[in-house]
């Protein structure tokens, strides 16, 4: 028999796995700095050494084992499981369909559910289960088409009674499926909990409710206790308009302020910002006619928040406004004394050459003004304008250009020539007007030759 060297084996197991090296060196180091004399560090750091490889060489072979163990086990635990789900698929597939046909309300295809298809047909798949949820819904929610308040409130009653009546059929099934296979069917009820959590049932349900709950309930409730208790108090733009008009004492007004939450220096503040005051353009008008000075009326500006330097500017706004006003009375009181013929044209520049505005706007006047003296601004009356054309002043030109400046259309233009004719007794008929008037159109006179 071959001897056995135990020290060799010893050996082995110390140094079989880094950890259980570097805490045996660690050992004997701590050791040693205590004092411990070296040979028995050595002897104390090579039992802590042995120990733990002994615990990782024991686990490793217990980890080996089972796993050699379990492997040919599982192998045929996953083969036989294969082949139950293999040869039951169709019977699963009819089972899932009717279960979830139950529970959804609604008729579902066996033939969506089958495994072993491709992207398109999963996808077709998915769209046609939806659709038959979706239809179904639709059908029971808004079955004219149309809605209403109380077709919303008949939908609610459905919607309601279609959850609870979920939550029953999957309570039902489940338990039917669990004692008709003696308990090993136990969880078949977590089909309807995941069906139900991934169409969001219980929110969906407190959405439907919730205007039942706050219509019927909250609110109600809401306003029995406020007319109860009294706890609304009055804005604070309420609150201090009541105190300036006198409807409010200053201690009802602090105290309202107070439990709104303001601070007690707050309150000064608060009282000037919402206060009534006077606009701008009061303020404008009392300082341009004398009644205040400028100092007030700055300060009545800044209990609105504005500042003294805006202040001014609002104010210095107002007078060129009032000023633009005055200018624009000037400029058209001028345009019409021009366009009368009262001013020549260097009157009437000179006179909009005064005004305080800008050059260009100085040209822009005068341009308009020569623009309305040049345009015809009076116009013979119709019977002028026939008592010109029986006497010869006028001709049918000019009856066209008259007519057709008053707005007259084509054929109403001929007859009024018509009409016109017949004054003077020429016999012509309205076809004839007609062409004489395209004739004329196609060639006018040419213009008068300046003399």
């Amino acid at each position: 028999m071959a001897n056995v060297d135990i020290g060799s084996i010893l050996d082995s197991i110390e140094n079989s796995d880094p950890l259980a090296v570097d805490l045996k060196k660690r050992t004997r180091d701590a050791l040693q700095k205590l004092g411990v004399p070296l040979p028995q560090a050595e002897r104390y750091a090579s039992i802590v050494g042995f120990s733990v490889g002994l615990v990782i060489t024991a686990a490793g072979l217990i980890i080996s084992i089972a796993v050699n163990v379990a492997d040919p086990l599982l192998r045929v635990f996953l083969r036989v499981l294969t082949k139950a789900r293999t040869d039951t698929v169709a019977e699963q597939v009819d089972i899932s369909a009717s279960v979830l046909s139950e529970f959804l309300a609604t008729e579902i295809d066996p033939a969506h559910l089958k495994t072993g298809k491709n992207a398109d047909q999963t996808l077709a798949a998915a769209r046609a289960i939806g659709q038959a949820l979706l239809g179904r819904l639709t059908t029971e929610f808004v079955p004219q088409g149309t809605v209403t308040p109380e077709t919303a409130e008949a939908a609610a009653q459905t919607f309601s009674g279609y959850a609870v009546n979920f939550a029953v059929q999957n309570t039902m099934i489940g338990t039917l499926a669990d004692a008709l296979s003696f308990h090993f069917l136990e969880d078949f009820r977590e089909l309807g909990v995941e069906v139900a959590r991934n169409l969001g049932l219980g929110r969906l349900v407190r959405q439907a409710v919730q205007p039942l709950i706050r219509n019927a309930i909250a609110e109600p409730y809401d306003q029995q206790l406020r007319k109860r208790y009294h706890q609304d108090l009055l804005s604070e733009d309420h609150a201090v308009k009541a105190f300036t008009g006198q409807m409010l004492t200053g201690t009802d007004l602090h105290e309202v302020l107070a439990r709104k939450g303001y601070a007690d220096n707050l309150h000064g503040i608060l009282i000037d910002l919402i206060s009534p005051k006077l606009s701008d353009a009061e303020l404008w008008t009392l300082k341009r006619n004398g009644r205040v000075d400028d100092d007030f009326a700055a300060k009545e500006l800044g209990r609105d928040g504005v500042s003294p330097v805006t202040a001014g500017y609002k104010f210095l706004a107002k007078d060129l406004e009032r000023q633009g006003a005055i200018i624009d009375a000037i400029k058209a009181e001028l345009a019409t004394q021009y366009v009368n013929g009262l001013l020549d044209v260097d009157g009437y520049t000179s006179l909009i050459n005064q005004l305080p505005i800008s050059q260009g706007e100085k040209d822009l006047e005068v341009f308009l003004g020569n623009i309305r003296r040049q345009v015809p601004r009076a116009f013979l009356t119709w019977s002028e304008v026939e008592n010109s054309f029986i006497i010869g002043a006028v001709d049918l030109n000019y009856v066209d250009a008259w007519l057709q400046r008053r707005g007259y259309s084509d054929e109403d233009q001929i007859v009024k020539e018509l009409l016109l004719l017949q004054k003077l007794g020429a016999a012509i008929t309205k076809e004839q007007a007609a062409a004489a008037k395209k004739a004329r159109k196609a060639n006018p006179p040419p213009p008068p030759t300046p003399q």
